[in-house]
Formats: C-alpha cells, structure tokens, sequence
C-alpha cells in the first residue's frame, strides 16, 4: 500500500478477516459492529470509515440492496468477499500476478 494508505493497514486486514469468514455480505454498519465486538479490540473503526477504507479494494464486491429499517425502506451498500488473495495483494500493495 503506497502513501495515505499505509496508515489504516492494520484496519482493512481486520475488514478482510471479518468479510473472509462470512459467507454473507455485511453493510458498513455490520462491519463496524464485529469489529467493535471482538475479542482483542486493537482497531476501532465506525462505519464510515470502514465505506473509506473499503473504495477501490480489489476482491471484494460492492453492491445496493434495501433493507427494512424499523419504519422505513434504506438503501445500504453491501461488501461481499470474492478473493482474499487479491485483497490481500491491494493491501499489501503487489501487482497482480
């Protein structure tokens, strides 16, 4: 990862990790949430910037889908994992192989 992005390393293995072992994908929010909820609490992220950190990621994949909130239809943004092998590479800045 060049530059800015070095900073946050520590934050998206984390995101990759959560994302790799749930087959289903999760909103920003989620993802916050089981990163707030783990066992060693190293990072702490909330939900936007986890969305921050998850543009541009190579092997993971992006969609809307609405959800029913408690009175309302939302449109929230789903991470779904394709590839940690890929996601791994962007983070650590390699070139496709």
């Amino acid at each position: 990862m060049k530059g800015r992005g070095k900073r946050f390393i520590r934050t998206r293995r984390a995101v990759g990790h959560i994302l790799r072992d749930r087959m289903v994908g999760m909103s920003a929010n989620e993802i916050a949430e089981a990163l707030n909820n783990r066992e060693r609490r190293t990072v702490q992220a909330n939900p936007i910037k986890v969305a921050q950190l998850m543009r541009g990621a190579k092997g993971i994949e992006s969609e809307i889908e609405a959800r029913e909130c408690e009175t309302t239809k939302q449109e929230v943004k789903i991470y779904k994992m394709n590839s940690f092998t890929d996601y791994s590479n962007w983070i650590e800045g390699k070139e496709n192989e």
